[in-house]
């Protein structure tokens, strides 16, 4: 009885199958962050909006707004423009902000609704004009909560609320940008040729180490056809070439029967001789039966 055995491999996908902007970091993904930032921060500006309209004197909201507003702006430069290095850097570092500036507002906006729930009084009698001609001292009844003041809590207590999600959402931008900053691309520099190269710098030295002539010739002498094998095989065919078959006498005697190193075969050529094997072993087994 056969048994049949599934291997499931998990591997990540090859970068060189994506698209150019996806591979330092994905620019969709940094887009759709950057317009959260700003929707919150629009948001923020509609509550900090109302609470004014209520002479109210709170500042967390506009903290929040700030921190929104700057992520938003650099998020959308980071999307749009991705193939500049220092964008995913300045959003690294802009997310951190915003992050900090939700944090202020969402620990001032429960100072303030704190104070609001358990008011502080102050010792002292209660100066309190009740002439009949003062219209605006008329006093609340107990247990009656006025208008303004629940509207303005209401206030506060969306404020916090978005200064939560901002914070959640500004650290998710703070992981994705660290991971754009990690994955950066090697910068390039421009030589007199027209010819761009990594820039690479000697160990303790602080130098930039020119281009290893010696490995540019030695894979300029190999043939186009062979740019997609080993450097083994690469190096073991450019012997064969070049030393007149001495290297090859010398790992594979004359009186052996294989003279010379097998010659590297392409897909093709490999493919033929598998399917030669399978047709002559099945001819093989035909011939057994019969």
């Amino acid at each position: 009885m056969e048994q049949i055995y599934t291997v499931k491999v998990k591997c990540r996908p090859n970068p060189g199958l994506a698209y150019p902007s996806e591979r330092a970091y994905s620019s969709s993904t940094v887009g759709g962050l950057a317009l959260a930032h700003l929707f919150l921060a629009a948001i923020g500006f509609t509550l900090c909006a109302l609470g004014y309209a209520t002479h109210c004197e709170y500042i967390g909201g506009v903290v929040m707004i700030i921190g929104a507003l700057s992520a938003g702006l650099v998020g959308l430069l980071a999307c749009k423009r991705w193939y500049v290095d220092r964008n995913i850097r300045w959003f690294l570092v802009v997310s951190v902000l915003s992050c900090l500036c939700s944090t202020v507002s969402a620990v001032l906006s429960c100072v303030v609704l704190i104070r609001q729930a358990h008011p502080v009084h102050w010792p002292g009698p209660d100066l309190n004009d009740t002439s009949t001609f003062n219209v605006t001292a008329v006093e609340a009844e107990p247990g009656e909560v006025e208008p303004v003041v629940e509207f303005r809590r209401e206030i506060y207590v969306h404020i916090f609320l978005a200064s939560v999600v901002e914070c959640v959402w500004s650290v998710l931008s703070v992981k994705i940008a660290w991971k754009g900053v990690k994955n950066g691309l090697k910068k390039m520099r421009k030589k007199k040729n027209n010819n761009n190269y990594p820039q690479k710098r000697c160990q303790g030295v602080g130098q930039e180490s020119r281009p290893d002539i010696l490995e540019n010739i030695r894979k300029s002498s190999l043939d186009p056809k062979f740019g997609n094998y080993s450097d083994v095989v690469k190096e073991l065919c450019r012997l064969q070439r070049t030393s007149d078959r001495l290297v090859v006498g010398a790992l594979y005697p004359v009186e052996s029967e294989h003279p010379q190193l097998p010659l590297p075969e392409s897909h093709l050529e490999y493919r033929q001789r598998i399917e030669k094997f399978l047709q002559s072993g099945s001819e093989q087994c035909d011939s057994g039966i019969s």
